[in-house]
C-alpha cells in the first residue's frame, strides 16, 4: 500500500503534476510513448496492457461511455505495466493494488485531505471533486477507505446513498480519446509516405473526410 502511493507521488512529481488534476490523460500518456488503442468490444471487456518489445500498449474499450471510468480503466492498465508483484499475489489482490495505483494518480492523498476539513462530505463535495479531477464518485470512495478516512461499511452506506442520486450527478467535461495515431496518419499522407487510398482503409472513413480531416490540423 505505502509503496504504491509513494509511486503515484514520484510520478505525479516527474510528470509536474504535482497535486493539479490530470487533463487529457490519453494524449499525456501518448506523448510519452504508451501506444493506446480504443476498441469496440462486448462491455464485459474492459481494458488490457502488455508490452511488445520495449513498447508499452494499452487497450480500452470505447462502449464505455463513462469519461472518469475510462481514465480509471487506463490508469489501472498503467499500473500493470509499471509495478511487478509477487507470485504469491492472487490476481484479485494484484486487480485491487492497480485500482489503488489509478485512485491515487487521479486523486492524491494530499489533495483529498484538503477536502476533508468538513465535517461531513456532502453530494456537492463528491461531484466538486469529480468534475475538477475526473475519477467517479465510487473511486472517490474508495480512496477515502484507502486513506482510511472511512471503512468498508461506511463506503457500502454511502454508495447505498450515491445510487439516488441520479438526478444531481456531474460529468467530467474534458473528452478523453486517443488522436495520436490519426494525427502521424494524416501527416504521412501530407508527406505523401502513404495514399489517402491507403489512409482511408487504416481508418475507414471516406477520401472526403479524410481530406477535410487534415485540412482541419494543418495549415497550408
Amino acid at each position: 500500500y505505502k509503496e504504491i502511493e509513494e509511486l503515484s507521488k514520484f510520478l505525479r512529481k516527474k510528470w509536474k503534476f504535482n497535486s493539479l488534476p490530470i487533463y487529457s490523460l490519453l494524449n499525456f500518456l501518448e506523448d510519452l510513448g504508451i501506444k493506446i488503442f480504443e476498441v469496440d468490444r462486448d462491455e464485459d471487456f474492459i481494458g488490457l496492457s502488455c508490452w511488445i518489445k520495449k513498447t508499452p500498449v494499452i487497450v480500452f474499450n470505447i462502449r464505455n461511455k463513462n469519461v472518469s471510468r475510462r481514465r480509471f480503466t487506463v490508469l489501472n492498465e498503467l499500473g500493470h505495466l509499471l509495478m511487478s508483484f509477487d507470485n504469491r499475489l492472487k490476481e484479485k489482490m494484484v486487480e485491487r493494488f492497480c485500482d489503488q495505483f489509478a485512485g491515487a494518480m487521479l486523486l492524491p492523498k494530499e489533495v483529498l485531505e484538503e477536502y476533508l476539513s468538513f465535517d461531513n462530505i456532502t453530494l456537492n463535495e463528491l461531484n466538486r471533486i469529480k468534475s475538477k479531477f475526473g475519477i467517479s464518485i465510487q473511486a472517490i470512495l474508495i480512496r477515502l477507505v484507502n486513506i482510511k478516512y472511512i471503512d468498508w461499511e461506511k463506503y457500502h452506506e454511502w454508495m447505498e446513498l450515491y445510487k439516488s442520486w441520479d438526478n444531481n450527478k456531474v460529468s467530467f467535461q474534458v473528452p478523453e480519446s486517443v488522436n495520436r495515431f490519426d494525427y502521424l496518419l494524416y501527416r504521412a499522407v501530407r508527406e505523401k509516405k502513404i495514399t489517402y487510398i491507403k489512409a482511408c482503409e487504416l481508418v475507414q472513413i471516406p477520401v472526403s473526410e479524410l481530406r477535410a480531416n487534415i485540412n482541419k490540423i494543418f495549415i497550408k
